[in-house]
């Protein structure tokens, strides 16, 4: 059995938690136009790649229990 309350707070962290993936998103795509620039080295660029990815990922998972 789940509890309402539980269930309830879950869900409005997932609504604040989508919005800010996309600012993530957003902030990605700042620093790749630095990287483009010459200002910041493929590394870096690929390892925030790749959270920015999990994070959509497990965002995406949420929302899914959360329709279920």
């Amino acid at each position: 059995m789940c509890n309402d309350e539980a269930l309830e707070a879950v869900r409005q962290l997932i609504e604040k938690l989508v919005p800010h993936i996309d600012d993530l998103r957003q902030k990605y795509n700042d620093v790749e136009e630095g990287f483009r620039e010459g200002n910041l080295d493929r590394d870096t660029l690929s390892q925030l790649n790749q959270v920015i990815h999990l994070l959509e990922t497990d965002s995406g998972a949420f929302e899914k229990l959360m329709e279920g």
